[in-house]
């Protein structure tokens, strides 16, 4: 089930980062999906670094942390609707939502990766 869970989030963070290109910050945004995808990637090839995954899942968590005062009900409401991402939390939500992906599956894969460890010791 992992595998194919994985697979989707490799194409999933592939995008996220394909659309920052009209970011006004586009180079964070695409360092920390990119990451994301390759140590998918890379636990799709059995040479996942639980190590980076957590620094990965760290920086995301801590950056949206950053995000939570700018966040608004009406935001999270807007969020899938509003196309243009006027209406005031729209893109903070969907910031906060992406880091805490990056980071849920980051962790995700690192306990996968650390409870494979264990029943084949």
């Amino acid at each position: 089930m992992t595998k194919y869970l994985n697979y989707f989030f490799i194409l999933l963070f592939l995008f996220s980062a394909a659309v920052q290109y009209n970011d006004p910050d586009p180079i964070r945004w695409m360092a920390i999906y990119l990451a994301a995808a390759v140590l998918s990637g890379l636990y799709s090839l059995q040479k996942f670094s639980w190590k980076f995954a957590v620094l990965n899942a760290g920086i995301a968590l801590i950056w949206a942390v950053t995000i939570i005062p700018d966040l608004s009900v009406q935001g999270f409401r807007n969020m899938f609707t509003d196309v243009s991402m006027m209406q005031q939390g729209t893109e903070e939500a969907r910031e906060f939502l992406g880091l805490l992906l990056v980071a849920g599956w980051m962790l995700i894969l690192t306990f996968s990766t650390k409870n494979s460890e264990n029943t084949s010791s």
